[in-house]
């Protein structure tokens, strides 16, 4: 299984590893005694985190998460296809310049909008990053498209805040009981992922399935967790500080536990 740091996570992405975890293990049909008895563990201490941070996780913010993730769908998607217009242009510098942006488009994923909220987001700041360099904001000034890119561009800084807001929503939390729960969920999803991993390498037809859907969730969580330190890292060098600036509440260890791999 991937190998990954339990430091990295917040609370909140701690709980949403551990959740989903236990909804994959619930799906695959497994009869094991060992499945039941952790599953059944990490249940408890997911609910007693979002006891300790006041909140049921699961749902806080959700449906504002889900409106800023559907306004930057339309934005992108509006965006591209303007651009993708202008291919077949009879203005020579407005189809290549269209040809150009496209080509960039395309690289990050023509349909990225379809791709999990994580791996959108990363893909979309590597967009973007692409489109800020100047031989590109120049073709998007041949296109007269600086609001369709302004648009979307702001849709995907709207929806980082929105997520962010809930991340710092993390700041008044029963302390002791969130470190208790995180401890014991971390315990307990390291045991389980080792079963699996150990179960694959054993018995391959049964396993296999389940160590691949459990890696994707791991890989989704992680590219959550490591966009939220990319930002805390660029904030603090705006800042000029070396404190926290975003609130949010980290879980992690400092040991630098990691799953095997």
């Amino acid at each position: 299984m991937k190998e990954f740091n339990f430091s990295i996570f917040s609370s909140d992405e701690l709980y949403t590893l551990s959740d989903r975890t236990v909804q994959c293990m619930n799906d695959s049909g497994l009869e094991d005694p060992f499945n039941d008895k952790v599953t059944e563990c990490l249940v408890s201490n997911n609910a007693d985190l979002s006891k300790a941070i006041g909140r049921n996780l699961k749902s806080e913010l959700t449906p504002e998460i889900l409106s800023a993730d559907e306004k930057r769908d339309k934005c992108f998607v509006g965006m591209r296809d303007y651009v993708y217009a202008f291919r077949n242009s009879t203005n020579q510098s407005k189809a290549e310049a269209a040809n150009r942006l496209s080509a960039k488009i395309e690289n990050q994923g023509w349909t990225l909008y379809r791709l999990s909220l994580p791996k959108q987001t990363a893909s979309m700041n590597a967009l973007f990053a692409e489109l800020d360099k100047p031989e590109s904001q120049a073709d998007i000034a041949t296109l007269a498209a600086t609001d369709w890119y302004a648009d979307a561009k702001n849709s995907q800084t709207n929806f980082e805040s929105v997520y962010q807001t809930k991340v710092n929503k993390e700041s008044e939390v029963n302390i002791p009981l969130m470190k208790e729960s995180t401890r014991y969920i971390r315990f307990f999803l390291k045991g389980l992922y080792s079963y699996i991993e150990v179960n694959t390498e054993l018995t391959p037809a049964t396993y296999k399935v389940i160590s691949d859907k459990l890696d994707k969730i791991i890989t989704d969580v992680s590219t959550i967790a490591r966009a939220r330190q990319t930002r805390k890292i660029n904030q603090k060098a705006g800042n000029g500080s070396s404190g926290t600036t975003d609130g949010s509440t980290e879980s992690g260890t400092t040991d630098g536990s990691t799953t095997t791999n």
